[in-house]
């Protein structure tokens, strides 16, 4: 029953690792699906907040389509490629912080890759520079088609590309109020540590800043 066994168990692994070769070398019929309705997607409309705009494609952004889409970008026609990196459009009013990224005003359109391990969105600006790059993870897929949405609070604009209960957010601070708050704060400082704060209490920071340099 053992000798039976081992044969067919490779049989098996093998079977699986033929099967994610072909998954990662060619497109799949939900591929070539998804491909076709983001080429065809009108936008979901504009949604805006503090002069920060933004307006998604109509497209199934999070299906497993898109995931085999993008794992196989490079095998993609040119328009093909052209429909990924512009699923999404945002305008920024002005100078700021996108994530961890100080990007200048204007109008950006929003892409999809895959490096690694993860899909990944990438911001590209009007001439077609990457400005803004970060993977994410989603344990589920929707064929629902995506909106857009933007919502304000503090002084700051987060951007969000949702679908069927899957929501990607890029929070957007303008470069004036983060300067504003920034020179407002003190440091202070205990080995390689730095605590940045407003907070009028020095030797509560103090500590602070020494537990964290010790542990």
């Amino acid at each position: 029953m053992t000798k039976n066994l081992v044969p067919a168990l490779l049989l098996a692994f093998c079977a699986s690792v033929a099967l994610g070769q072909s998954e990662a070398l060619g497109l799949s019929k939900e591929g070539k699906t998804f491909l076709a309705a983001l080429q065809r997607a009108g936008w979901s409309g504009h949604s805006s907040a503090n002069g920060t705009d933004v307006t998604v494609r109509a497209a199934p952004l999070f299906s497993a389509g898109m995931l085999n889409a993008v794992r196989n970008r490079p095998a993609l026609t040119s328009r093909q490629k052209r429909a990924l990196d512009d699923v999404a459009r945002i305008v920024l009013p002005e100078a700021g912080w996108f994530i961890e990224t100080l990007v200048p005003a204007g109008k950006y359109h929003v892409g999809l890759e895959f490096k690694g391990r993860n899909p990944r969105v990438v911001l590209f600006d009007a001439k077609g520079k990457r400005r803004f790059a970060q993977a994410f993870w989603i344990n589920e897929t929707t064929d629902k088609n995506a909106g857009g949405g933007v919502t304000a609070s503090g002084g700051a604009a987060t951007v969000t590309i949702a679908a069927g209960g899957i929501s990607l957010g890029y929070r957007f601070v303008a470069k004036a109020r983060h300067d504003a708050m920034t020179t407002a704060l003190k440091t202070t400082t205990h080995g390689n540590v730095r605590i940045h704060s407003d907070l009028q209490a020095p030797r509560k920071l103090a500590g602070l800043a020494r537990v964290a340099a010790t542990t």
